[in-house]
C-alpha cells in the first residue's frame, strides 16, 4: 500500500513556496509515565526554543508516553477532537501564543478502533495543518542475547500516505523514525519540492547509534534536501 501511495503522490506537481532563513529548535525530552508531566515538559522546551529565536520547533517520537506497545492505547488521543486531546491542545495553544510552527514529534492516535503513530503539524495560528501516520512500523527480528524484542505492529496500524505540508518555514516532508530507512519516501518529498524532511525518532540503543547518523546522511544524498530529526 505504501508504494502505491508514494507513486501517486509524486505524480502531482505543486508550486514550490519561497523560503527564507529560519532557526530550528529541536527538543529532546525525558519521557515519564505521567502524561501531564510530559505535556508540561514539552511546553517548557518549546517555549525555551522560541525564546532563543526558533520559528520551527520539533518534538521527538512518542513524546507524551513511554515507548511501550502496551501503553499506547492509554495515552492515545483523537486528532478529530483537539479540545479533548490534552497533548494536541497544548501544541495548538503554544504554537498560537508564540507564533511558531511545531512539528509535533508523534503521539499515539486513536481512530475508528485503530491506533496509529502520528505526527501533528501546527501552524503559528494554532491550526492543525497536517498529520503524518508512520508508514513503516518498526518490528525487530529475533533479538540478540540480552537485547529487548520490540514489535510495533502488535498494537499500531501503519499509515498509507506520504505527508508534505507548506509552512511559514517552507515546504516540509514528514516521516517518523523507521520511515527514514526507505529512500522512496524522501525521494518523493524531493520531487514535490520539499525544502526540509523531518523524521522525529526514538531509536533504540541497539541499532540507533550505528545507523541513525548514516541514514540521515544517506537521505540527504538521495533526496537533495535537508534532513532533520
Amino acid at each position: 500500500m505504501a508504494t502505491v501511495a508514494v507513486q501517486s503522490f509524486v505524480s502531482a506537481p505543486l508550486q514550490v513556496p519561497k523560503v527564507t532563513q529560519f532557526k530550528i529548535g529541536i527538543c529532546q525530552l525525558k519521557v515519564t509515565t505521567e502524561k501531564s508531566a510530559n505535556i508540561f515538559n514539552a511546553r517548557s522546551m518549546i517555549q525555551a526554543a522560541a525564546e532563543q529565536g526558533a520559528s520551527l520547533i520539533l518534538l521527538p517520537e512518542m513524546w507524551n508516553c513511554p515507548y511501550s506497545t502496551d501503553l499506547f492505547a492509554k495515552f492515545a488521543e483523537d486528532f478529530s477532537d483537539i479540545d479533548s486531546a490534552p497533548s494536541l491542545l497544548m501544541l495548538s495553544e503554544v504554537a498560537s501564543s508564540l507564533g511558531v510552527t511545531i512539528i509535533g514529534g508523534s503521539i499515539p492516535e486513536k481512530d475508528a478502533g485503530q491506533l496509529y503513530n502520528s505526527c501533528p503539524v501546527f501552524g503559528p495560528n494554532g491550526e492543525l495543518k497536517a498529520k503524518h501516520r508512520k508508514i513503516h512500523l518498526f518490528d525487530m527480528g529475533k533479538p540478540l542475547p540480552g537485547e529487548v524484542q520490540f514489535k510495533e505492529s502488535d498494537n499500531i496500524s501503519a499509515g498509507e500516505k506520504p505527508t508534505v505540508v507548506d509552512t511559514d518555514c517552507g515546504r516540509i516532508g514528514i516521516g517518523i523514525c523507521h520511515d527514514i530507512r526507505f529512500p522512496e519516501l524522501a525521494m518523493s518529498y524531493s520531487a514535490r519540492g520539499a525544502h526540509l524532511v523531518c523524521y522525529p525518532g526514538a531509536f533504540n540503543m541497539s541499532t540507533g547509534a550505528t545507523l541513525w547518523e548514516l541514514e540521515q546522511r544517506t537521505r540527504q544524498d538521495d533526496s537533495v534536501s535537508c534532513s532533520c530529526e
